[in-house]
């Protein structure tokens, strides 16, 4: 005989009478599937809702990712979905342009500025790097760079904007972590 506790209901119980026989595997047996379903109805659900990102955006690294318009900057973008900007490079391994296209552009660039960039054009994009090269132009808060040929990826949040540091160029080694200390060298690239 077996034996079945009452704190808590079994998810599938299937009484042994409805157990396969030899002879017709195919017969229908007492208490099969109505068992079965009563059992699951007898179990609390448990429903988990999670906030998905505005208007299509793609959740990745705690952040909701929109490709921005052909020369709009990151902050405008983000705002225009009711969300600030909030900077997050994604690194070399797992760069947001394919992801935010949903495939692989033809070519893909050296980084560039901190933000990535795809130019539809040419259907080309750069990665994105902490420390932008000098040619760039983003002087400023990473948010309000833009350039007239780009769609940038952009990382938004709910909230108030997280500032990123404007870059210094005159400084001896503009955003370092630790002075004399060398991490990597990320070269400049024309």
């Amino acid at each position: 005989s077996s034996r079945v506790s009452r704190a808590r209901p079994p998810l599938l119980r299937v009484p042994r009478s409805s157990a396969p026989s030899e002879g017709n595997a195919m017969a229908p047996r007492p208490g099969g599937l109505p068992a079965i379903l009563a059992a699951f109805a007898a179990v609390p659900a448990i429903v988990v809702v999670e906030a998905a990102c505005p208007s299509g955006g793609l959740e990745m690294h705690g952040k909701c990712w929109f490709l921005g318009e052909v020369g709009a900057s990151c902050s405008n973008t983000c705002k225009a979905k009711g969300l600030s900007f909030s900077h997050f490079v994604a690194g070399e391994a797992a760069p947001m342009v394919p992801k935010l296209l949903g495939r692989e552009p033809g070519t893909r660039q050296f980084p560039w500025g901190r933000l990535e960039c795809y130019v539809a054009g040419s259907d080309r994009f750069h990665t994105a790097k902490e420390q932008p090269d000098g040619n760039t132009g983003d002087k400023g808060d990473a948010g309000d760079w833009k350039v007239d040929v780009c769609r940038l990826a952009c990382s938004c949040s709910q909230g108030p904007s997280t500032p990123v540091p404007p870059v210094n160029p005159s400084a001896p080694y503009p955003g370092c972590t630790e002075q004399s200390t060398v991490y990597r060298h990320s070269g400049a690239h024309a």
